[in-house]
């Protein structure tokens, strides 16, 4: 099943008031916005939802997943399966593939376990303009002013990753079609040009001087100077968060943070760093937002790449 099957009303209660697991499954990060919207629409149904953590262990799970109070049917939400080890994943997955009530259950992972008399859905890593509609009618935002927002969006992009439409529609009633501000320099925060910024992040917490100020300058023109700063606000908040949650051994919490990313950094260079120096590159990009909105020129975010790979801020 594919996510325009589930997103049509007769298929989406047929799911969700059975016992059968449903398993969402997609090579792209887990889309946490998506999923708060699509467990609003299962309380909506007056299915009441249980979220459990994953990383309490089976049998804590098991003994909640198996009891019904006084035969009242609740379903639960495992989220992130795909973070769990390989052994608790596999002593999951097994359990989950004989399980058959009496609550409903479903999570996310990767790829699809091989299940027969299981509700598999795949997800799309990218929404074309069709299903972006299909995705925000069925969530609730179908306003004249809502449907002419998500078209303007894709006049300027071609596809849209799922979470990151997700994010857009918490805008969709708030901002005008008119607004040259938000859909020149917001829309590409909130929704990047994926592989061109990845690539200079990737440079960029690597420290290798050369190919950053190569890659540089080479698209550099493309975006607006308080959208660089935003981004590398973003970049180093995220940074530092991940790089703390991993030090105290909160994966879960690194993983949800870590989106956007470069896989160097997530992998290996977060060692390099102490988020102390991470807190100073952002604090100095604070300054140079002021400075930015009375006027300043692009010197000062040019110091601040000579600073960062010098390691003036350790």
């Amino acid at each position: 099943m594919n996510l325009d099957q589930l997103l049509k009303e007769d298929q989406f209660d047929k799911l969700f008031l059975h016992s059968i697991p449903i398993i969402f499954s997609g090579t792209l990060p887990y889309p946490a916005l998506f999923f708060r919207l699509l467990l609003d629409c299962v309380k909506k149904r007056s299915i009441p939802v249980v979220k459990l953590d994953v990383l309490q262990g089976l049998a804590s799970m098991q003994a909640q997943l198996e009891t019904s109070l006084l035969g009242n049917r609740s379903f639960y939400w495992l989220a992130n399966v795909q973070q769990l080890p390989s052994k608790q994943k596999d002593s999951l997955l097994g359990y989950i593939q004989e399980y058959t009530g009496p609550n409903g259950v479903g999570f996310f992972i990767e790829k699809a376990p091989k299940f027969k008399n299981k509700n598999i859905i795949e997800l799309s890593g990218q929404l074309s303009l069709m299903q972006a509609q299909q995705v925000a009618s069925f969530f609730g935002y179908y306003s004249v002013r809502q449907k002419l927002f998500i078209k303007k969006v894709f006049q300027l992009l071609q596809s849209i990753p799922l979470d990151q439409f997700c994010l857009l529609l918490e805008y969709s009633s708030l901002v005008s079609i008119e607004s040259d501000e938000f859909f020149n320099q917001w829309l590409e925060v909130i929704v990047p040009s994926n592989q061109s910024l990845f690539t200079l992040s990737s440079f960029f917490f690597s420290k290798q001087p050369a190919e950053f100020f190569a890659y540089w300058h080479k698209i550099k023109k493309a975006y607006s100077l308080p959208f660089w700063v935003v981004f590398w606000s973003e970049q180093l908040y995220k940074a530092h968060w991940y790089c703390f949650y991993l030090k105290q051994k909160n994966r879960m919490s690194a993983r949800k943070i870590g989106f956007r990313l470069p896989f160097r950094f997530l992998q290996q260079e977060w060692k390099k760093y102490n988020n102390q120096q991470l807190i100073h590159a952002h604090n100095f990009l604070y300054t140079l937002d002021f400075h930015v909105k009375n006027g300043s020129d692009d010197f000062g975010l040019e110091l601040f790449y000579s600073k960062f790979m010098t390691d003036q801020f350790c």
